[in-house]
């Protein structure tokens, strides 16, 4: 999530379903400020993909349960509360306006820009959302992934997953390999 626009007024949920906005730029909203987001990179995208690939082929209900990139998610319609994850891995589908309610996995992709307002911010936020199982944040700019995995009314964060490691992931039952989430993806480190 970038920076909320404070010359805005503030909208509700509905105002801002109906906001158009420029073409060119997605929109969140968080607590009826809107907020701009800047598009991600080539590396954020390749990532993205990558993520999004591997949570359908791990989907033990591939016709029900599936990824979904760059999809917005309802937090709290009287809240005005809506964000963008950069991945979404559910059981349920869209609602007839194209929005999620539910997720069993996020995925947000940290960016030096973002980072601080994804760990600050959204994590507590994804955190409170029923169903929600795992949060995963995949770093852009080295092999480093966080994660988080609901364990009843609690949430238990594990040390960091870097380099050629793996994890396990709960809510897939399978094991996640660092490799798979960078697939294709190279960074300056490796190019020498």
């Amino acid at each position: 999530m970038a920076r909320a626009s404070g010359d805005l007024p503030r909208m509700s949920f509905e105002e801002f379903l109906r906001f158009e906005g420029e073409m060119d730029v997605r929109y969140e909203l968080y607590q009826g400020k809107l907020v701009a987001m800047a598009p991600p990179h080539g590396r954020h995208g390749r990532i993205a993909q990558s993520v999004g690939n591997l949570l359908d082929r791990r989907s033990s209900d591939p016709d029900r349960c599936m990824a979904y990139q760059g999809a917005g998610l309802v937090i709290s319609e009287n809240d005005a509360t809506y964000l963008v994850p950069d991945v979404i891995f559910a059981c349920t589908p869209p609602d007839r306006r194209g929005l999620m309610h539910s997720a069993v996995i996020i995925v947000e992709i940290l960016s030096p820009s973002t980072a601080l307002n994804d760990f600050r911010t959204k994590v507590p936020i994804y955190q409170g959302i029923d169903g929600v199982q795992e949060i995963w944040l995949v770093d852009a700019g080295r092999r480093w992934v966080q994660r988080w995995r609901r364990h009843g009314q609690d949430w238990i964060v594990a040390l960091p997953v870097t380099g050629e490691d793996s994890f396990h992931s709960e809510a897939l039952d399978a094991r996640v390999a660092l490799d798979e989430l960078y697939a294709g993806v190279r960074f300056e480190e490796e190019s020498g």
